[in-house]
């Protein structure tokens, strides 16, 4: 009887520490822009169920969007972007290149509607962060059923969030719901955020 007690003792603790860290983790989650920030960075996801039909269903998208708002260009990946540039980043399996593709999401959102129930979240990033997108660009063009869209943009998210507050737990698995949820976690998200670019579409290491 007693180890019956301690058991569920045990148990109960282990359930209530959880929660506890779990509520921590997310409670009155803010992002943070600052003036010395040299870019914003969003991080964006549908779940696809705009899209999906009863023969159809659609599992959705996540990608990024990085706008300079500093004075001077700067590259991502192998993308200029100017000043008051914006430009959005993804990963997908377009037979022409399964890999990292620039704009060609702002530009399905803006000539088809697609998109149209996405969520995204900002913070604002410097140039030392840049450059660590950059290594992820280089070290992760590719696309594959384990790493997609949505792993992608949230290893990225998570390597250059510096507060911890800021950051998004990573599951086994991550798909754009996944994604839409955790959003919606941060009190200051946006819904149908609209990203102005450029209408060049081209794919990571194109000439």
């Amino acid at each position: 009887m007693v180890k019956k007690i301690i058991v569920l003792f045990l148990i109960m603790f282990s359930v209530f520490s959880l929660t506890s860290c779990n509520s921590n983790i997310y409670k009155d989650r803010s992002l943070k822009i600052d003036l010395n920030d040299s870019a914003i960075l969003s991080i964006c996801a549908d779940n696809g169920k705009g899209e999906s039909t009863f023969l159809s269903r659609n599992y959705g998208h996540a990608f990024l969007a990085i706008t300079n708002i500093s004075t001077d260009s700067f590259i991502v990946g192998d993308q200029e972007v100017e000043s008051g540039e914006t430009i959005t980043v993804g990963l997908w399996s377009i037979v022409e290149h399964f890999g990292v593709w620039f704009n060609v999401e702002s530009n399905y959102i803006k000539e088809r509607d697609k998109y149209n129930t996405r969520v995204s979240a900002n913070i604002g990033i410097q140039l030392a962060e840049i450059e660590k997108i950059n290594e992820v660009i280089k070290n992760n063009d590719k696309w594959n059923p384990l790493y997609n869209c949505s792993k992608f943009a949230l290893d990225i998210w998570n390597l250059v969030a510096e507060q911890h507050s800021e950051k998004i737990n990573v599951p086994m698995f991550v798909s754009p719901s996944y994604l839409v949820d955790e959003i919606k976690r941060f009190k200051d998200h946006e819904f149908k955020q609209v990203f102005e670019t450029s209408t060049n579409v081209r794919y990571y290491g194109e000439n």
